[in-house]
C-alpha cells in the first residue's frame, strides 16, 4: 500500500489534474463566450455623470446588471463542468515505477475520473492612467472553480482561477493646467526660492 501511495498515487493525481485544468478552463472558456457578448456595452454596465461644463461627477455601476452577469456566468460554467462526463486517462505501466527512464515505456492503463465542482465570479473594476486627463476603466470578472477529482481511490481537490475583461472604457477628463507625476520613491524638487 505505501508503493501505491508512493508512486502510483502521485503519477495518477499529476495527470488528473493536469487533464482536469484543461477540461475546467475550456468550460470557463466556453460559458464567458456564450454569457458575455459583443453586444454587452459599457454604458449597460456603469453609469457616467457629468455635470453642465461636461465634468464626470460620478461613476456609478449597475450593480443588479453586473450580478445578473456574474450569476448567470457562474451558473453556465457550472453547467459545463457538470457536462464533463467521466474521463479516462492513459498511462504508461512505466509512469508507476517512479524511474523518469521508464516513465513513457510499457502498456498503457486506463485511469477513470470524475471531476465534480463548483464556481464563484467575483467583479473586479480597475481605474489606470493612460495620460494627463485620460483615465481606463476596467470590469474583469474573476472565476474561481474548485473541482474534485474523484479517483478510483482517493479525491484530489484541483482550484482553477481565470480573469475575463468584460468592458473597459477611456474616461476623458478635464487637461489641468498644471501637471505633475511624482512616485512615491522620487525626492520632490523645491521649486521655491
Amino acid at each position: 500500500m505505501s508503493y501505491f501511495k508512493g508512486n502510483i498515487l502521485p503519477v495518477i493525481s499529476t495527470m488528473s489534474e493536469a487533464t482536469v485544468r484543461a477540461l475546467a478552463v475550456n468550460a470557463i472558456n466556453n460559458a464567458s463566450h456564450t454569457v458575455i457578448d459583443e453586444s454587452i456595452d459599457y454604458s449597460e454596465l456603469v453609469k457616467i455623470d457629468k455635470d453642465e461644463n461636461g465634468n464626470i461627477n460620478l461613476i456609478q455601476a449597475n450593480t443588479v446588471r453586473i450580478n445578473r452577469l456574474a450569476r448567470d456566468l457562474a451558473n453556465m460554467s457550472e453547467k459545463n463542468i457538470e457536462e464533463i462526463k467521466e474521463q479516462t486517462i492513459e498511462l504508461p505501466i512505466g509512469a508507476f515505477t517512479g524511474s523518469a527512464v521508464l516513465s513513457g515505456v510499457g502498456p498503457v492503463v486506463n485511469v477513470s475520473l470524475l471531476p465534480i465542482g463548483n464556481v464563484t465570479c467575483d467583479f473586479v473594476s480597475s481605474f489606470d492612467d493612460v495620460g494627463i486627463n485620460q483615465t481606463k476603466h476596467s470590469i474583469y470578472i474573476y472565476i474561481n472553480t474548485t473541482i474534485s477529482i474523484v479517483l478510483p481511490v482517493s479525491s484530489v481537490p484541483v482550484s482553477v482561477s481565470t480573469s475575463i475583461l468584460v468592458v473597459e472604457n477611456i474616461i476623458v477628463g478635464k487637461v489641468p493646467d498644471v501637471y505633475l507625476n511624482m512616485s512615491s520613491n522620487s525626492t520632490p524638487i523645491n521649486l521655491v526660492p
